[in-house]
């Protein structure tokens, strides 16, 4: 506060502050005629201040004209929200799609855009984002995450065939007998050529003692999937906030 004189002289005294009708503080006019104020206790809004001039031998009592000025309380740092709108937990079979809602809401004049990205997807799905980030100035919105899952084929391998093998033992058993006949006076290259032919009966029984049974994939699976959105603050500081729902993938019909 400075208190100013119309003649040559620097007025003395002291000065009041007050809002409105409440005194604020009060202090003594120094050399220059300045009187430093400091205040803690105002609350948030618009106030209306004066100042009175006590005066002094050579001055007259003086009050100044209301000032109003408004008074900031504390600022909550712009940011933004992320959460989901919808079912949070879905299943779908493999090579299906699904899609999770998501909203978000700028708060406190945030109007940076929101970029968004997915992690956790169960291999080799792919995920999409509609729209694909939330532009600046949007008060609020809302987003949809589309997961699309990879086929995963169903293993079926039915190893043992009884009717197989006896189409086989038909067919083969006329030409064992008469290598046994034959065996004693066949040359070396004849045995050949007639193991050669019964090598497929030989294979057969070989793979029925490898695999036994049937194998299937008929177990699901359950992901968690994160949702990150990033902004920037209005002073360049990167904003982060994550959203999580959980997608169970079930095996092929």
């Amino acid at each position: 506060m400075h208190v100013a004189s119309q003649t040559t002289n620097t007025p003395t005294g002291s000065v009041t502050i007050l809002d409105s009708s409440t005194t604020l503080a009060t202090g003594k006019v120094d050399s220059a005629g300045d009187v430093v104020f400091t205040a803690s206790t105002l609350t948030a809004g618009s106030h209306s201040f004066t100042a009175f001039y006590s005066g002094d031998a050579n001055f007259k009592t003086s009050t100044s004209s209301a000032a109003a000025l408004p008074v900031n309380g504390s600022q909550t740092p712009a940011d933004f929200t992320l959460t989901p709108t919808g079912a949070t937990t879905q299943s779908i079979a493999s090579g299906a799609s699904s899609s999770f809602t998501f909203g978000t809401s700028m708060q406190n004049g945030l109007s940076s855009p929101i970029s968004l990205s997915a992690s956790g997807l169960p291999n080799l799905a792919t995920a999409s984002f509609n729209p694909a980030y939330i532009p600046p100035g949007s008060a609020s919105a809302t987003f949809t995450l589309t997961i699309t899952t990879p086929k995963t084929a169903r293993l079926d391998q039915q190893i043992n065939h009884p009717a197989t093998y006896a189409i086989l033992a038909f067919l083969f058993f006329p030409l064992g007998s008469f290598v046994l006949r034959r065996s004693r006076t066949s040359s070396p290259s004849s045995l050949l050529a007639v193991l050669i032919l019964l090598a497929p009966l030989f294979c057969v029984g070989c793979g029925d003692r490898i695999y036994t049974g049937s194998r299937t994939t008929d177990a699901s699976k359950t992901y968690t999937i994160t949702v990150t959105g990033t902004a920037t603050s209005p002073t360049g500081t990167p904003l982060q906030h994550t959203a999580t729902v959980t997608l169970v993938v079930l095996p092929p019909s």
